[in-house]
């Protein structure tokens, strides 16, 4: 039972970590961070690059007619 407890505050703790770098990043546009970010997201998520030039919502409506 106390094990179980101890994950559970281990998980919490660490969502209190990460959630206000999450934050943080999701402000930054268009700087060398952002790159930085958007770099490493396609090192571990490799996919084709598509539409860099349109908007948000162009996007998402042609990733999601795949």
């Amino acid at each position: 039972m106390d094990s179980i407890t101890t994950s559970q505050q281990r998980l919490s703790n660490a969502k209190l970590w990460v959630l206000p770098i999450q934050l943080e990043l999701l402000s930054v546009e268009r700087t060398i961070v952002s790159k930085v970010v958007l770099a490493w997201d396609f090192y571990r998520y490799p996919s084709p690059i598509y539409r860099y030039n349109q908007s948000t919502t162009d996007t998402l409506r042609y990733n999601s007619s795949q």
